[in-house]
């Protein structure tokens, strides 16, 4: 699991709405510089559309929050990375 400190608060993501994003077709990547000093952090989105039980949101979250923490120890650059998941397959979890 990622550590707490590698993980978006809510508060940060006010800035995240205007800057540089990257679009694939299972999600979104919205990335902001960190302020000096700040370490890299994550966070995953995903909406109702994708599921209506919160449970299967959750677990997509945990799957992506698990696939970016060996990421986040390696990665020099200080940024905010926000990942907007869309159109996932979410009846196969």
């Amino acid at each position: 699991m990622l550590p707490k400190k590698h993980k978006l608060k809510k508060e940060d993501f006010a800035d995240l709405q205007k800057r540089k994003s990257f679009q694939s077709p299972h999600f979104t990547l919205r990335i902001q510089e960190a302020p000096h000093g700040e370490l890299s952090k994550f966070s995953f989105v995903v909406s109702k559309k994708i599921s209506k039980k919160s449970v299967t949101r959750n677990k997509l979250k945990r799957f992506g929050y698990r696939a970016v923490e060996e990421a986040a120890q390696k990665t020099n650059r200080s940024a905010f990375y926000v990942f907007l998941l869309k159109g996932a397959d979410a009846e196969l979890l």
